[in-house]
């Protein structure tokens, strides 16, 4: 009998969880991105509203504009850009020196920002995104 559980924790250690919107081209593409620059395998991704999501009690009111990181280390949250934020601290090559320069604009700021273009993301990027087929090395990183 085969084994078929699914899995709900990254398989190999990881820092980070980013919980997006399995229905956006903006979030679809932007996971493609944190992939490629993350050499070290420390972030993974899943749906907001999904079954890892509900595991690591990732609030369901934030599921149409938020995007979620949660740093396993310590089970702590960030919100739209501070998750933004936090994932290309944990990227590494200049990810941590761009993520301190954008720090310095305050959070409120980098806030209202980020939830404008998340209020317009299904009209600015195609929804096509959604169903292109990820690499190998990605299908690994993707959780329930």
């Amino acid at each position: 009998m085969t084994d078929t559980s699914v899995r709900l924790l990254p398989a190999a250690p990881a820092d980070f969880i980013v919980f997006y919107d399995g229905n956006c081209g903006l979030c679809s593409r932007s996971i493609r991105i944190l992939h490629s620059l993350d050499r070290h395998d420390r972030i993974y991704f899943a749906p907001l509203g999904g079954e890892t999501a509900l595991i690591h009690r990732i609030a369901t009111t934030y599921m149409a504009d938020t995007a979620i990181a949660l740093r396993l280390s310590d089970h702590r949250q960030f919100e739209k850009s501070a998750a933004f934020l936090s994932c290309l601290s944990a990227i590494g090559g200049i990810g941590p020196y761009v993520a301190r320069l954008l720090s310095v604009i305050p959070t409120m700021l980098r806030d209202r920002l980020y939830d404008i273009l998340a209020k317009h993301r299904h009209r600015l990027f195609s929804p096509s995104d959604i169903c292109s087929i990820p690499d190998s090395r990605l299908q690994k990183k993707l959780l329930p």
